[in-house]
């Protein structure tokens, strides 16, 4: 049976062993022991009090120097090296005076001496000490188990909060190839969310936050914010919608005083355009190879999830880019980044880094902080770059169309199918016609490696549609980055007040000379518009690019019944005649 010897340590009651090869010695501090409360355990030699050690588990051991068998010395190493689950204090009681020999027993593994003749007070307050030693020694090793199971309790937590926090991350980025991105961050969990996907329509988002705090509060923060950015890309949402639709999740699920310093940037390669909204996070730059900085965004909203979306504005700035141009975006934690004794990089240190034309502003902030040398980081540090490429060479790779159930990926020649979707105005308030549409082609058997094509058309025609016809907005409205974001911003209203209006789309796939063909039919009730209109070529406008792109990618295109309906084929299979 285990010997417990905590209860009596945590009274002051001691387990003692008594060593000594004389009676009269071992009969004295055994009275001695029991007067003063303790338990007196007896060996008469070196040897025997090993053996008591291991099988008593004393917590004192008192060791007569001079002893038969085995000396005091002998027995204090070999009880030093016991397999003993606590040690015991040991107290050579001893008459020398030789400090070659007391020194001898403190190398040994003594603790104390006692000089003979003992005397009971000092032989009460050594083993009144060792008592409160002992038991303030135990409670640092209950505390230290303690602190223990608790750290492998959080390591637990945090090791799956990481897993799910990744995986989060990982199924709402597009990592758009045209998107880089570097980061450093203080703790564990990334304080900073970046984030890029490409829209339905082709639009290609990059959205950077910074989280309130840093550490898990603020990854629990940006979990929120991804999981809302990818569900409206998706939908096909402008960057009003999305913003909306971000601040409402965030404002809904963060407790007070926590928030997201954001940007938003959309680039829409078909018509050249970038749109910009900052809330909370350093100045944005337009960058252009040869001039550097040719514009630039501050904050001149509140952060995400600060207020209702109600009491704030989602309305961007547009600007007309060219190829090659770069957006630029980076939190608090670069230009708050300092050297050992220098001051802080600071906004006018990221200027000054990008304000080159020569060097792409990403590679110029790195080299920047790299030669900063930076002696600390106190915050996350992110930089994230957008370059601006022509349609079809910035898209990722599209995923594989699912295949109807016993195809392969590839067209059958008696492929065939008919979609019909009629949007009506109350349905257009609150249902993006585009994604519908988007979900209903991938009903129709498989497209072949013409989807991207597909979308693009879809795009068009849907968009001129509800915007020119339902909705009677003219192109010559966009003719400028201001006009472009009023023309948005119009939609947006008469959308929202629409009472009367329809859209309609038919998707069908026929054969024609042996070859699977898709047609795209889309209608609207406006009042229609005149085939010049669909061709017009003016590289200055910020319209008129759509039906004309559309015209491109198909085979054929007809503008029927006055303009209210646009019908375009595509061969998805060989040569169509």
């Amino acid at each position: 049976m285990p010997i417990d010897r905590g209860a009596g340590t945590a009274t002051g009651r001691l387990r003692v062993l008594v060593a000594d090869d004389s009676p009269v010695q071992l009969l004295f501090l055994e009275h001695a022991l029991r007067a003063l409360g303790h338990m007196p355990i007896t060996a008469r030699n070196g040897r025997e009090a090993v053996e008591r050690c291991i099988t008593d588990a004393p917590d004192v051991v008192l060791l007569d120097l001079e002893m038969p068998v085995l000396d005091g010395i002998g027995a204090c190493r070999e009880i030093r090296a016991a397999p003993l689950g606590e040690q015991p204090g040991i107290v050579f009681v001893t008459a020398t005076a030789d400090e070659n020999e007391l020194a001898g027993c403190l190398e040994a593994g003594g603790d104390s001496f006692l000089s003979k003749p003992v005397s009971k007070g000092v032989l009460g307050a050594q083993l009144t000490s060792f008592a409160r030693n002992r038991t303030l020694g135990r409670l640092v090793r209950q505390q230290a188990d303690a602190l223990m199971a608790h750290q492998a309790r959080v390591d637990e937590e945090l090791r799956v909060a990481r897993s799910v926090f990744d995986r989060v991350m990982t199924y709402s980025d597009g990592a758009l190839a045209n998107v880089r991105v570097a980061q450093a961050d203080v703790s564990s969990f990334a304080g900073d969310l970046v984030l890029s996907m490409e829209s339905p329509s082709g639009v290609q988002y990059l959205f950077a936050g910074d989280c309130t705090g840093h550490g898990l509060p603020a990854a629990l923060t940006a979990m929120p914010a991804a999981s809302a950015f990818a569900s409206a890309v998706r939908r096909g949402l402008d960057a009003g919608g999305i913003l909306t639709t971000m601040n409402d999740r965030l404002a809904q699920a963060l407790p007070d005083g926590y928030f997201v310093a954001a940007a938003l940037v959309g680039y829409d390669p078909l018509h050249q355009m970038a749109s910009i909204w900052n809330g909370g996070l350093p100045d944005l730059y337009i960058w252009r190879h040869g001039h550097g900085i040719v514009d630039t965004v501050s904050s001149m909203h509140p952060p995400l999830g600060a207020l209702g979306s109600a009491e704030t504005e989602f309305v961007p700035i547009w600007f007309r880019v060219e190829p090659g141009d770069r957006v630029l975006v980076h939190s608090d934690g670069v230009s708050e980044s300092r050297s050992i004794d220098g001051p802080m990089f600071g906004e006018a240190g990221v200027r000054a880094a990008i304000a080159r034309g020569d060097v792409a502003p990403f590679e110029a902030v790195q080299e920047a902080l790299d030669a900063l040398m930076c002696s600390s980081q106190d915050d996350d540090i992110t930089i994230a770059e957008l370059e601006c490429l022509p349609r079809g060479t910035a898209r990722t790779a599209a995923p594989a169309t699912p295949a109807v159930a016993g195809r392969g990926p590839d067209i059958h020649r008696d492929a065939s199918g008919r979609v019909l979707l009629e949007i009506e105005a109350a349905a257009l308030r609150s249902i993006d016609p585009l994604a519908m549409a988007s979900q209903l082609a991938q009903a129709l058997p498989a497209l072949a490696d013409r989807g991207g094509d597909i979308q693009v058309v879809l795009t068009e025609l849907i968009a001129n549609a509800v915007q020119h016809g339902v909705l009677g907005l003219s192109s010559i409205d966009k003719q400028s980055p201001d006009g472009f974001a009023n023309f948005y911003q119009e939609v947006r209203q008469r959308t929202a007040a629409l009472r009367h209006g329809w859209v309609r789309i038919e998707l069908a796939i026929t054969t024609r000379v042996d070859h699977p063909v898709l047609s795209i039919r889309v209608s609207d009730s406006g009042e229609g518009f005149a085939p010049w209109e669909a061709t017009t070529d003016n590289d200055q406008w910020y319209s008129g690019r759509g039906l004309q792109l559309v015209r491109e990618l198909t085979d054929t295109v007809r503008v029927l019944d006055d303009g209210r309906t646009v019908e375009a084929t595509l061969c998805l299979q060989g040569a169509c005649v």
